[in-house]
């Protein structure tokens, strides 16, 4: 029965060549049908556009009410009009498949992928460890197209990408199977925004002496253990915290934000996974603190502390995704610390003049794009 579903769904993807597309309309949507990301920003940067006209698709109907109250074009996934406009729009930005959009109808369209974080961990088709790498890897011709049936969206290979860096040019080359010519060398649009007056959480930085934000990375592993339990002891923690006047910001992610639920009860640790848009918060954090999460490349644009804590390395590293080759060969940017005494010394230890030095350096390695990307995309969408 399954079968039957994917092979409808590739049809109806197949028969959306068919339909005419208007060129300067534009559709974004985001993972999880959340208003966050690069599809976000891309799409804020259009909204006063004199020729591009942005819509945003997803099924969650409180993202699209909220913006459709600010006046901005916004359509829930199979509404008439969003499925009209997904059959008719030029272009698909996107944060991670075109599923973010409609998976049914970006046959035919430019593909956008505009991506979520930076490639530290190994992704799409480089993954060969883990239970996601059987997604990408068959050992038959035959398999490979029962595999692009199956995993439809993962199968679609995007027109345009933005890179960054040259560091990352042979990754996303290979991880998704484009020509190095796809790729646009671009700052991320979630990066160009800084916005210190901005407040997505209530929260009165203001009142601490020091704002922390414990961000680790999504564990893969398909295991139903809550794996953060054995990060701290909390209430050890939380007791720290409030002797020293310190804020912890959670922020596990979205794939694993119901398992936050478990540390809602501690004084100075405050819960924000359920809040979509991470990067508001950058611009009031004093120290980042995270594993193996490429957000802490983000974190080299706001001169944030950085802290390394992967509590549960070797069981990361057995039964989760494995990090590219060129991350064992850069330069120390954070302390590193393997237990919580550790970490709450490094909490007050400051940044030696090497970590600020070697920070600096992967900042202009990492964020090369002389131009924003909004108009990097822009006149690649006009003329493409």
């Amino acid at each position: 029965m399954k079968w039957i579903f994917y092979l409808i769904r590739k049809v109806i993807y197949l028969m959306s060549y068919l339909f005419p597309r208007q060129k300067n309309k534009i559709v974004f949507g985001s993972y999880r049908n959340l208003f966050n990301d690069n599809a976000k920003y891309l799409y804020l940067a259009w909204q006063n556009h004199p020729t591009l006209i942005p819509i945003w698709i997803s099924a969650d109907k409180k993202v699209i009410t909220t913006l459709q109250s600010q006046g901005k074009q916004a359509y829930l996934r199979y509404s008439l009009l969003g499925i009209w406009h997904a059959l008719t729009a030029k272009c698909y930005c996107y944060n991670s498949y075109i599923g973010d959009i409609n998976q049914y109808f970006a046959a035919g369209a430019t593909k956008i992928n505009l991506w979520h974080g930076s490639p530290l961990k190994k992704i799409e088709f480089d993954i060969d460890h883990g239970p996601m790498a059987s997604i990408y890897h068959a050992k038959t011709r035959l398999s490979r197209l029962m595999k692009s049936i199956k995993y439809h969206q993962q199968y679609v290979k995007p027109n345009i990408m933005l890179s960054p860096s040259k560091l990352f040019d042979d990754i996303y080359s290979s991880s998704f199977n484009i020509n190095k010519k796809s790729l646009i060398r671009a700052n991320y649009p979630r990066t160009e925004i800084k916005d210190n007056s901005a407040n997505n959480t209530g929260i009165e930085y203001s009142h601490y002496n020091k704002v922390i934000l414990y961000a680790p990375t999504w564990r893969d592993s398909k295991s139903t253990d809550n794996p953060y339990t054995s990060a701290f002891n909390w209430p050890q923690l939380s007791k720290h915290l409030v002797n020293h006047n310190q804020l912890l910001i959670l922020k596990l992610h979205p794939n694993e934000r119901h398992l936050s639920q478990d540390f809602n009860q501690f004084e100075n640790i405050i819960n924000i996974s359920d809040i979509d848009d991470i990067y508001p918060i950058l611009t009031h954090i004093d120290i980042m603190v995270s594993d193996y999460s490429s957000l802490v490349f983000d974190a080299l644009l706001y001169n944030i502390k950085l802290i390394f804590y992967p509590f549960d390395q070797q069981n990361y590293q057995l039964n989760c995704r494995q990090s590219y080759p060129y991350v064992a060969e850069l330069p120390e940017i954070g302390l590193t610390v393997q237990n919580m005494a550790e970490f709450i010394g490094a909490i007050e230890e400051k940044e030696n003049k090497q970590i600020l030095a070697n920070k600096k350096a992967l900042k202009q390695q990492l964020w090369q794009g002389q131009q924003t990307a909004n108009k990097c995309l822009e006149s690649i969408i006009l003329f493409y």
